[in-house]
């Protein structure tokens, strides 16, 4: 099912996990061409992998998560930005896009990553940091 608000599309968790694969499908053919899919389908991709994965549960109810989707910025960093709002090397940038723990994408040979993905990962540090080293019990 979905839904279309201002410039907002809505949809439910299972129609995001059949576009996801059919984006994903999309991408093996293009790569045994030897061709890539255009940024904006990939952006497409991020957006739904991570909203696919966004719980809501009743006491968060519907409209705070449509709150969440219409505040979700689609800016992109190159790495060297990236890098530094995160204190670390360009290198380790790409590192944390290839392990999934930054949401990037390549666009002309470089790569973007998603604003929104560096601030989630920045509180998630401040976060471990916050709670000290974690003993075995």
């Amino acid at each position: 099912m979905m839904h279309r608000l201002t410039d907002v599309l809505v949809v439910d968790r299972n129609t995001a996990d059949l576009l996801v694969q059919a984006l994903d499908a999309l991408e093996a053919l293009a790569g045994r061409r030897n061709q890539r899919l255009a940024p904006d389908i990939i952006r497409v991709r991020m957006e739904l992998n991570r909203f696919r994965s966004t719980s809501v549960d009743e006491s968060t109810g519907v409209s705070d998560a449509i709150d969440e989707i219409l505040s979700s910025t689609s800016g992109g960093w190159d790495t060297r930005t990236a890098a530094r709002e995160l204190g670390i090397s360009e290198s380790a940038v790409r590192q944390l896009i290839r392990k999934g723990r930054l949401d990037g994408y390549r666009h002309g040979g470089r790569w973007i990553v998603s604003a929104r993905s560096v601030a989630e990962y920045v509180n998630e540090r401040k976060d471990r940091e916050s709670a000290g080293p974690q003993r075995d019990r």
